[in-house]
């Protein structure tokens, strides 16, 4: 084990977890975003100045390391747009066969984490 206040490396936490090593995790994504874009403090949407976050425009799909696919948005603005996108996920959810909705998760594990789930 390593000594208390050292990180692992991302070797050896997929070892320990027994998950694949991923650059394109929603977290290093943002890690990168922030690192290579800094915010500038005014939400694209409304035009409102103060605290704003990264918002991906593509949900469910995997993140990406495109700036194009995000929007620097308030925290009014990102939670309306996460809003309409999980009414709309539901709404074409209902209208998916058990068997779609099935296929639909295979092909986001598989997007996500390079495999099928179990």
């Amino acid at each position: 084990m390593a000594p208390k206040g050292h990180k692992l490396s991302a070797e050896s936490k997929a070892k320990i977890t027994g998950r694949p090593i991923s650059s394109d995790s929603p977290f290093a994504v943002h890690y990168w975003l922030k690192t290579r874009h800094p915010k500038v403090g005014r939400c694209e949407k409304c035009g409102r100045e103060g605290r704003t976050d990264y918002a991906y425009l593509y949900h469910p799909e995997p993140h990406t390391r495109d700036r194009d696919d995000y929007r620097e948005l308030c925290r009014r603005c990102h939670f309306k747009m996460d809003e309409d996108i999980y009414k709309r996920g539901a709404s074409l959810n209902a209208s998916l066969s058990t068997k779609q909705r099935s296929e639909a998760v295979r092909r986001g594990a598989q997007a996500r984490w390079g495999r099928s789930p179990v």
